[in-house]
């Protein structure tokens, strides 16, 4: 049902079939069929950035982008705060879409769509080596693509950009609960259950409870697993 829902454009109603999904499975406090789980959580975290990404596509608001012109260039000020300006958001959407295509969604429909979307959102960016690894991915996995003359003509674009990227992804990683993204040798929190992961900030700011008898911090991801 969430996948239709997806499917539909009905994010909202999607996120909330999930999280039941997960408040079910976590309440049977049991390790048996774990992908399940595992496969829910993942969703959630998808769900999660289609809605932002589609948030972010839309047009930013003139007096708060009027106020941020003064900001460092969007590559360093989306990295540190709330993105303001057009360029901003559009940067944040495609690192984030990117990120999507990392994800493994039980639709190959939705994800060959999140694929090519976050295709085009790259070269548009001027994202050409990440585009250009979009392109070779979704050939790898469907080699009807060899032939797509729009792929083609994309992968031959980013060849003449030398692959080069004018706002690099940040991290492959990404906090499953403030969508944060965890850079390289910041440290992370880790649930021992499912595939979650943490900034800090999200674990001390109360996002996940301590969990009795041993005192470690509950996932807030499955709801079951503890965080290391």
């Amino acid at each position: 049902d969430a996948i239709i829902s997806i499917d539909s454009g009905d994010l909202n109603n999607a996120l909330v079939l999930v999280a039941q999904g997960i408040k079910t499975y976590a309440s049977l406090n049991t390790l048996q069929n774990k992908e399940i789980l595992v496969s829910l959580v993942w969703h959630n975290l998808a769900i999660r950035l289609m809605s932002r990404v589609v948030e972010l596509l839309k047009p930013a608001d003139p007096a708060t982008e009027s106020n941020a012109a003064s900001q460092p260039r969007a590559t360093q000020a989306v990295q540190t705060s709330q993105p303001r300006t057009q360029e901003q958001r559009r940067c944040m959407a495609t690192w984030y879409a990117t990120i999507l295509t990392e994800i493994p969604i039980a639709s190959r429909e939705i994800w060959l769509r999140s694929v090519k979307a976050a295709i085009q959102f790259n070269i548009s960016l001027g994202n050409y080596g990440v585009a250009g690894r979009g392109i070779q991915l979704l050939r790898s996995r469907d080699p009807s693509f060899m032939e797509d003359a729009v792929m083609s003509k994309n992968l031959m674009l980013c060849q003449s950009r030398k692959f080069m990227n004018a706002h690099p992804q940040p991290s492959s990683l990404i906090c499953f609960k403030s969508l944060v993204f965890l850079k390289m040798g910041m440290p992370v929190a880790s649930c021992n259950v499912c595939p979650a992961k943490f900034a800090p900030s999200a674990i001390t700011a109360g996002v996940a409870a301590a969990a009795p008898p041993n005192n470690r911090y509950l996932c807030p991801g499955c709801s079951l697993g503890s965080l290391h």
